[in-house]
């Protein structure tokens, strides 16, 4: 005879291949009354009370027994039943899971789809240089930079995308199935589509202050059910592999991964698309050739203050930690005029320096700063960029110069 934890746990895997339990009374026998709760099932106390919710037939316990037999068969067929009896169809709350296995399953789809994100910029990037016939154009980089915040966004919808897909096709994501876990409603019955939605909506309230929010709601709630849990009427349970594995076969775990992958790489390569399509509010006032051998990225590396006209001026420079300059060398720079309008979208360079002055400090040729072939007395010069429409409007970033061979 099974233990009471060795018999609930059983029972959650036959719950959530059937969607119920049922019980059987014999002729003569008090008959409970639907909607009634027990405390009890063959002498086992379950660790919440159970709800006796529907009639069925013999018929319907025997297929339990089965199913029983499928997911614990040491203990071998259970007793057939009484065809004269009276059965019952219970509801059987499945035991929540804690908060430390759920976070490490999340983890390891956050590992997962990290890769992902790296896996589909870089697919990105062979797809434009292939259709580009080299390096992507730089106006292409730019204003790939200037629509990180796109991206942030499509990595959030993605990430949703993947576990809302993988919840409903098999509830499990590949974090959750490596660590035993599956979601699914309250009574035990495969998780809703509707249901998956709701609870992966809730999870942006629950990760707030760094998971906080749904860590204190698990505390309190006695199957350990966060927020989105709790609003989509779902718990995260616990179940053993039993050697039949009937919990959904594994070739629909492959599908929802499958599904839940590739609808996250979709939403990345959109939003890599429309990065490229959709123009900033800016204009681009410092143009020159797109050479093919193009390899520096850039980013915003200043943006000045928007004047009373309402122009702004902002410098596109090297990433930081790349302002090194070599003597004689070039990096890449831009200048962005927003919010300009009709009005004359062109910027005025200047370069200023420490013990320097005009080309001793450098030049700007086109879009790109040249550093001198002296060393200045400070290797640190400015580079400022004025609005011609409006001089009060202006920003500045500051290079480092160095000399790449010093021996000489």
């Amino acid at each position: 005879m099974p233990t009471a934890d060795e018999f609930w746990s059983a029972a959650g895997e036959v719950v959530s291949e059937r969607g119920h339990l049922v019980i059987g009374f014999s002729e003569g026998s008090e008959q409970p009354e639907l909607g009634s709760m027990l405390n009890n099932v063959l002498g086992l106390k379950p660790e919440q009370p159970i709800t006796v919710v529907g009639l069925t037939d013999w018929k319907d316990w025997k297929e339990q027994v089965e199913a029983f037999y499928l997911v614990r068969p040491a203990w071998g067929l259970g007793h057939a039943g009484d065809p004269n009896a009276t059965y019952y169809r219970i509801r059987f709350y499945a035991k929540g899971t804690p908060f430390l296995p759920r976070a490490a399953a999340r983890i390891i789809d956050f590992v997962l789809l990290s890769y992902l994100v790296s896996f589909s910029a870089w697919l990105f990037g062979f797809l434009l240089a292939t259709a580009a016939g080299g390096a992507p154009p730089r106006w292409v980089l730019l204003r790939m930079s200037y629509h990180r915040p796109l991206l942030t966004l499509a990595i959030a919808l993605g990430f949703f995308a993947y576990q809302t897909i993988c919840t409903i096709v098999h509830g499990s994501t590949l974090g959750k199935l490596l660590i035993s876990l599956r979601v699914l409603q309250d009574d035990g019955s495969p998780c809703r589509p509707w249901s998956a939605v709701i609870r992966e909506l809730g999870y942006f309230v629950d990760v707030i202050f760094f998971g906080l929010i749904g860590y204190v709601a698990m505390q309190r709630n006695p199957q350990h059910k966060r927020l989105g849990d709790t609003w989509a009427h779902t718990v995260v349970a616990t179940y053993t592999k039993g050697p039949q594995e009937r919990k959904r076969s594994a070739s629909r775990f492959v599908l929802g991964l499958m599904l839940g992958i590739m609808a996250h790489l979709a939403v990345l390569l959109l939003a890599f698309l429309t990065m490229i399509v959709i123009k900033p509010d800016t204009q681009r006032t410092v143009l020159g050739p797109e050479r093919s051998n193009f390899d520096t990225e850039v980013h915003l590396a200043r943006s000045g203050t928007k004047t009373k006209s309402g122009i702004a001026v902002s410098i596109w420079a090297p990433l930081p930690g790349d302002t090194d300059v070599p003597l004689g060398r070039s990096k890449v720079v831009a200048a962005l005029a927003t919010g300009t309008g009709t009005k004359e979208n062109t910027v005025k360079w200047s370069i200023s320096g420490f013990g320097c002055s005009g080309t001793s400090c450098g030049e700007i040729i086109k879009d790109s700063y040249h550093a001198p072939a002296i060393m200045p007395s400070s290797p640190f010069v400015t580079l400022t960029t004025v609005s011609t429409a409006d001089p009060s409007a202006e920003a500045s970033v500051t290079l480092h110069t160095i000399d790449s061979n010093p021996s000489h």
